[in-house]
C-alpha cells in the first residue's frame, strides 16, 4: 500500500540545509513547492546528495521565487533511494517556506 506523506521546512535556511532523506528505495517525490512569504524576490537553490554527502545533482540552481508566489521545483515524480538527501538554501533570510510531498510504495 502507498504511503504519502508531507514535509514542511518553515524559513529555508541561506546555508544549504537537509530538509528531507529518504528512507526507502521506494519513495517518490511528487513535488517540491516553494512560497516566497517576504515582500522582495528570493533564490531558492535545492541539491540531490547521497548517503555520503556527495552531490548527485542540482534540482535548482538558483531559481527566483518572485515576492508572494510559489515555484514548484520539479515539473516530473523524482526518485530518491535510501538515505539520499535533498538540501534547500535560499539568499534572503525568513523569506521561503518550503513543502515536499512523497510518497513510498
Amino acid at each position: 500500500m502507498a504511503t504519502f506523506s508531507n514535509t514542511s521546512v518553515h524559513n529555508v535556511a541561506l546555508s544549504p540545509t537537509t530538509v528531507f532523506t529518504s528512507t526507502s528505495d521506494s519513495t517518490l517525490i511528487l513535488s517540491i513547492l516553494v512560497c516566497n512569504v517576504a515582500g522582495s524576490d528570493s533564490t531558492v537553490t535545492c541539491t540531490h546528495l547521497n548517503s555520503s554527502d556527495a552531490v548527485l545533482a542540482s534540482l535548482a540552481e538558483p531559481i527566483t521565487v518572485p515576492a508572494n508566489a510559489n515555484v514548484d521545483l520539479i515539473g516530473n515524480k523524482f526518485v530518491i533511494p535510501s538515505g539520499n538527501k535533498l538540501q534547500l538554501s535560499s539568499t534572503v533570510t525568513d523569506s521561503l517556506d518550503c513543502s515536499i510531498s512523497t510518497v513510498v510504495i
